[in-house]
């Protein structure tokens, strides 16, 4: 497990999006099971998997705004919501690990990576795990696993915080105006998040 680990990480590393796709299928697998999603993030996959969403997300609203118009391709957007998929797993392990909680704050690269996401809306599916994923990274805490004596907590609060930084509610506002298949889900989640945002403000007046 760590050998095959240690070679999807390096795929997370390339920039090329021909690697990416022969290393997700075996991502993706690897997220069924407890110890192998702690594996692949003391091996430093959140962050490389975060860069790799920002990357993909950047390159849809590229390919959004850009004068020709083309389509975009459904491989393109079927690997954007597989990698999401993982990121999304990822955040169940954020209640009982204290130092996956820290990988996730890491200079707010899963956040922002989410958020873009929601903001560009390639696809809903897309756009539903990526809320899914803020909402576990909104409400989680430190309680199971609260870290090193002395060290910064990092909880819902610290996420919700580079979650206003990154423009999320703007983006959620945005949301509001679009037809979705199943809009009761979609709104589930931005309801939740909304909420947590004004918790989360009048604790900061």
């Amino acid at each position: 497990m760590e050998a095959l680990t240690a070679w999807i990480v390096s795929q997370l590393k390339s920039s090329s999006g021909n690697t990416i796709g022969l290393a997700i299928p075996a991502m993706t697998a690897l997220m069924g099971a407890t110890e192998a999603r702690h594996l692949f993030a003391a091996s430093g996959g959140i962050k490389y998997l975060s860069r790799q969403l920002r990357s993909g997300g950047k390159k849809q609203a590229s390919a959004k705004t850009s004068s020709d118009k083309k389509p975009k391709t459904p491989a393109s957007v079927q690997q954007l919501y597989e990698l999401t998929f993982c990121l999304w797993t990822m955040t169940y392990e954020l209640e009982g690990s204290a130092n996956i909680r820290a990988d996730f704050a890491k200079d707010g690269l899963a956040v922002a990576a989410l958020t873009e996401l929601v903001s560009v809306a390639p696809r809903e599916k897309v756009v539903r795990v990526a809320l899914a994923g803020l909402k576990n990274l909104a409400i989680c805490t430190s309680e199971n696993d609260a870290g090193p004596a002395g060290t910064p907590t990092i909880d819902g609060a610290v996420f919700l915080n580079d979650m206003i930084a990154c423009g999320l509610m703007k983006a959620i506002d945005f949301l509001k105006d679009r037809q979705f298949t199943d809009p009761d889900v979609v709104e589930g989640e931005t309801e939740m998040l909304h909420n947590s945002y004004v918790y989360f403000a009048s604790f900061s007046l």
